[in-house]
């Protein structure tokens, strides 16, 4: 299995960042075990290159610019639980457990389609992570693909008076648009790195 170090020269590539940079990152995400880490040196040592570790990474640095700020706020986001929904016909999403385990799962599933949606855009906020989700139907004209109804779901950090304050404090508002050619390259490189053995 690839290791997460290896992709991360993509990765910076993609958000505009350096290699060293993520690679900080990535330690400080390790450290706080946020990351699963395999000890040894060589092939198969580090942390994997898995949707989860990709979608941890993305998940900080939607949340902060600032390695300094990769601490138990970026923790308290990837467990952010969903907000419960009733009658919404896209709750393949909203099954999830935790934006964490959402983010993971958007990765593992990019462009596929649930319940004919398809998830658009990532948004990460002080306190909340959201998936916004966009309904394609084809065009029997055209045979095109067109947008129609937009869905958000919402992973909300649980609300404490210690949990608010921190995570306020540091978690900027941010968007992640997958629909775009620097993302799908992203996810493409991802595809293929992650079946190397």
């Amino acid at each position: 299995m690839a290791g997460l170090k290896s992709f991360l020269p993509v990765m910076a590539e993609a958000f505009g960042t350096t290699a060293d940079a993520l690679y900080s990152r990535q330690r400080a995400l390790t450290q706080m075990g946020l990351l699963p880490y395999v000890a040894g040196k060589g092939p198969g040592s580090g942390v994997p290159l898995t949707a989860d570790s990709l979608g941890v990474m993305i998940i900080a640095l939607m949340a902060s610019d600032n390695l300094r700020d990769t601490d138990t706020r970026v923790k308290k986001l990837c467990e952010a639980p969903p907000d419960k929904l009733i009658g919404d016909e896209s709750k393949h999403y909203m099954a999830l457990p935790t934006f964490r385990s959402a983010m993971e799962t958007a990765i593992k599933e990019f462009g596929q389609q649930h319940s004919g949606f398809v998830v658009k855009s990532i948004r990460v906020s002080p306190d909340k992570g959201q998936f916004l989700l966009i309904e394609l139907s084809k065009s029997s004209s055209s045979g095109f693909q067109t947008e129609r109804n937009l869905k958000t779901k919402t992973f909300r950090v649980k609300r404490t008076k210690s949990v608010t304050t921190k995570v306020s404090s540091i978690v900027r508002t941010s968007e992640l648009d997958l629909l775009t050619l620097p993302f799908a390259r992203l996810m493409n490189e991802f595809a293929i790195a992650e079946k190397q053995v």
